[in-house]
C-alpha cells in the first residue's frame, strides 16, 4: 500500500480508509493540512493552480502504494496542491500522531518516505518523467 513495509503490514488484506468517487476532492490547495494519505486502490490526480488562477495543471497521477500530503503534515501549513480521485479510489488517512508512532516503531520508515519524496522531486524537475 504505502510501499513502506511496516505500514503495509498493518493494513494488508483489509480495506481501510474512505472511498472517493471520480473527481471527488480529497483536499484542496491552500487548505490547512494535518493528515497524510495513501492510495490503497485506484488513482489520485494531483493538480496545482496556475498563477493568477487561470486553471489547473496536473502534476502527477498517484497509484496504489503512493503516499501524499506529507508536506503539510510536516510543515503544519497549507496544502500546495489539490488531490482528487481519478475514477474511484480508496484512500487511507493517517494523522500526525499515528505517523510519528510508526516512525518510532520503525525508523527505517523515515528513509523510505524520504526516498519516495526524492523520486517525486526529481520527476518534477524533469517534466518528461512525470507520470500523468
Amino acid at each position: 500500500m504505502f510501499g513502506l513495509p511496516k505500514i503495509d503490514g498493518l493494513i494488508k488484506g483489509r480495506r481501510m480508509g474512505r472511498h472517493y468517487n471520480d473527481g471527488e476532492v480529497i483536499f484542496r490547495q491552500g487548505e490547512q493540512g494535518d493528515q497524510v494519505f495513501s492510495v490503497q486502490e485506484g488513482e489520485v490526480e494531483v493538480m496545482v493552480e496556475s498563477p493568477g488562477g487561470c486553471g489547473c495543471q496536473r502534476i502527477a497521477v498517484l497509484k496504489a502504494g503512493d503516499l501524499f500530503g506529507l508536506g503539510s503534515l510536516v510543515k503544519q501549513g497549507e496544502r500546495c496542491a489539490t488531490a482528487r480521485a481519478k475514477g474511484g479510489a480508496w484512500v487511507l488517512t493517517l494523522d500526525r500522531a499515528t505517523l510519528i508512532r510508526q516512525l518510532h516503531t520503525d525508523p527505517s520508515l523515515a528513509f523510505s518516505i524520504l526516498s519516495k519524496t526524492l523520486e517525486r522531486l526529481q520527476a518534477l524537475a524533469n517534466p518528461q518523467s512525470v507520470v500523468c
